[in-house]
């Protein structure tokens, strides 16, 4: 089965959701973040995908990590979706609370579909 095209992927704080118009936005991009010395910890991230091309009913995970995997996923999330047209745009958010970076380094955050890696966006964790 052919994958859905991923038309944008983004690492930010939140995304936050019109209760009218149903648009989302996106607030706080990342490309780093700096977490605390003595307690690493990111209160908040969130990822950001937006596809198209999907098939009616598909697999999509969302994961966190360290650039090497040396650590395995600090953070994943996994969910079928269902698509109502294949040319639809399909946007949605996963967000993770409470993620733990013990390590200062780099950092990924991946869009897996059909355990084929879609699309990675690479973040810095410094520790301060």
């Amino acid at each position: 089965m052919q994958p859905p095209l991923v038309l944008a992927m983004l690492v930010c704080d939140d995304v936050y959701t019109d209760a009218n118009t149903r648009k989302m936005s996106v607030m706080g991009l990342h490309g780093t973040i700096v977490v605390s010395k003595s307690s690493p910890i990111a209160e908040r991230m969130t990822i950001f995908v937006c596809l198209t091309e999907c098939p009616s009913s598909y697999s999509v995970k969302v994961r966190i990590i360290d650039v090497n995997e040396k650590y395995g996923p600090i953070g994943e999330m996994v969910e079928r979706l269902d698509s109502p047209d294949p040319r639809a745009v399909m946007q949605g958010f996963y967000r993770f609370d409470k993620i733990i970076f013990d390590q200062e380094g780099e950092y990924r955050g991946q869009l897996v579909i059909y355990n084929e890696l879609m699309l990675e966006r690479r973040l810095a964790v410094l520790h301060r």
